[in-house]
């Protein structure tokens, strides 16, 4: 299994999942969510069959002007996918049975 955990470099909580992460053992990769951001196939395999608006980050000031109902699927994926800051954290929905808190980004994946 592979682990990518998606980060921002300000944010004091990736931080925090990155030391719990290195501190449970567990192998990761990690990548800055804006200077390499994922690609739409990649959102889509990141989004695990959830609706895009579930993932959708209505609070960022980027999405000031966009209305998630009234886009198709393949705007809305547009719009994430050149706008990072409009995706939103994934992490409870990747490790509901962690309860994690952090906002992060992760993927799993075969090697």
């Amino acid at each position: 299994t592979r682990v990518t955990l998606y980060i921002k470099t300000s944010c004091s909580t990736c931080l925090r999942a990155r030391q719990a992460l290195t501190r449970l053992g567990v192998h990761f990769t990690e990548r800055d969510l804006f200077k390499h951001p994922p690609g739409g196939e990649e959102l889509a395999e990141i989004r695990a069959g959830r609706d895009l608006r579930e993932i959708f980050s209505r609070r960022s000031p980027s999405a000031r002007d966009l209305d998630p109902e009234a886009l198709s699927d393949a705007d809305l994926l547009a719009h994430m996918v050149a706008e990072p800051r409009l995706i939103r954290r994934l992490d409870k929905a990747a490790f509901p049975h962690r309860g994690c808190g952090i906002m992060t980004r992760y993927r799993l994946g075969k090697r």
